[in-house]
């Protein structure tokens, strides 16, 4: 069976080494994951293959990071991505103010992309911001990237697309 983990909690060294090492001493298999640093908060989400009860890998996780773990059985197995079109990365620069990933977004959705990956930061009052954008076909990046400037004008950021380089993957 599938599971999905995440764990939210003050950052310290070892926790990931404690999450894992709790997940193979269960016979368990870490599939995938993301983790990051959010303002100071640890923040991972993993994909366990795990043949046994949910809430024996619960109670071993809690014991490992006792707050800010959950676990959740996958309802059914998705699919993997397979892109036929386009993938096209994001950034965004400027001052903060609400609404700027709310904007942006909209125009990657509006126009058929699904953000596969999508990282924000605050820095001294500078919001900074990259997407991953999957299409199922190939995109008229001009055009793209003339709706993502309007829209990022409208909130006070510059924001710049371009195709991703397969050569760097």
């Amino acid at each position: 069976m599938e599971f999905v983990v995440t764990v939210v909690s003050h950052d310290r060294p070892g926790l990931i080494a404690d999450v894992t090492g709790a997940v193979a001493a269960l016979g368990g298999n870490l599939e995938s994951s993301s983790m990051t640093l959010l303002q100071g908060h640890f923040a991972w989400t993993l994909v366990v293959a795990f043949d046994a009860d949910i809430e024996v890998l619960r109670r071993e996780l809690l014991a490992v990071c006792p707050t800010g773990v959950t676990v959740s059985e996958l309802a059914d197995e998705a699919e993997p991505s397979t892109v036929v079109g386009d993938r096209i990365v994001v950034n965004l620069h400027g001052a903060d103010r609400r609404g700027i990933v709310a904007a942006i977004t909209r125009v990657l959705a509006d126009a058929g992309g699904n953000i596969v990956e999508l990282s924000t930061h605050l820095h001294e009052g500078m919001y900074l911001g990259t997407a991953e954008v999957e299409f199922g076909q190939r995109v008229d990046l001009t055009a793209l990237s003339e709706a993502l400037a309007a829209a990022g004008s409208d909130v006070g950021v510059r924001v710049t697309a371009h195709r991703e380089d397969p050569d760097v993957l």
